[in-house]
């Protein structure tokens, strides 16, 4: 009996058609913010703006040291300027690189990004300010991009302190920038992407 019971189980499993569905590829966790590797340790990120680059002076530095097991990791650490390769710009007297840092996983790709602001940075006018985004990856922070600036004529000193959210509460965060001048602070919405169009803002 058990034997004819096994075979009709047999029968029946194998008149069936077998068909295999591949699991459904899952975004990257967003990484905590400072866990710019990825390893589930938060890094340490220290503005000098007032730092001497290259003979100029206040143009500012950023030394990252990312953590371990047994906290921060001083041979893990890497000084960042505006003469870094792949940072947009150029390391100048007074720009003040790092003045105010920030950091999120803007792109959600698993790896917290770096953000750097630069208020003495001259565009349109003097001290205009800009802010950076260096992007997190497997081996630490790597290529830069600037952040998308909407309303330059109406401010000054862009850059001079950061925040990253989801201020609009729509699942995405967001960038809010401080200036001065009549816009006080800037809100750039996300997602900010390395290679995208900027998706609206407000200030």
């Amino acid at each position: 009996m058990r034997l004819r019971s096994a075979a009709l189980l047999v029968a029946a499993l194998t008149s069936l058609p077998l068909a295999l569905t591949a699991p459904t590829a899952q975004a990257a966790p967003a990484a905590a913010p400072y866990d710019f590797n990825g390893d589930g340790r938060k890094d340490l990120a220290i503005g000098a703006p007032g730092a001497t680059v290259a003979g100029k002076a206040k143009a500012g530095a950023v030394s990252v040291v990312y953590g371990s097991t047994s906290g921060p990791k001083t041979s893990t650490r890497t000084l960042l300027t505006q003469d870094t390769a792949g940072m947009p710009g150029a390391a100048e007297a007074d720009d003040a690189f790092g003045s105010a840092l920030a950091s999120a996983d803007l792109n959600t790709d698993g790896y917290a990004d770096l953000l750097i602001g630069t208020p003495g940075e001259d565009g349109s006018d003097t001290n205009d300010g800009t802010v950076t985004i260096v992007w997190g990856s497997t081996t630490g922070l790597s290529g830069a991009r600037s952040l998308f600036s909407f309303f330059s004529s109406d401010y000054d000193r862009y850059g001079k302190s950061l925040a990253a959210g989801d201020f609009d509460n729509d699942g995405v965060t967001d960038v809010a920038v401080g200036s001065s001048g009549p816009t006080v602070l800037s809100l750039v919405s996300g997602p900010i992407t390395k290679t995208g169009a900027h998706n609206g803002g407000s200030g």
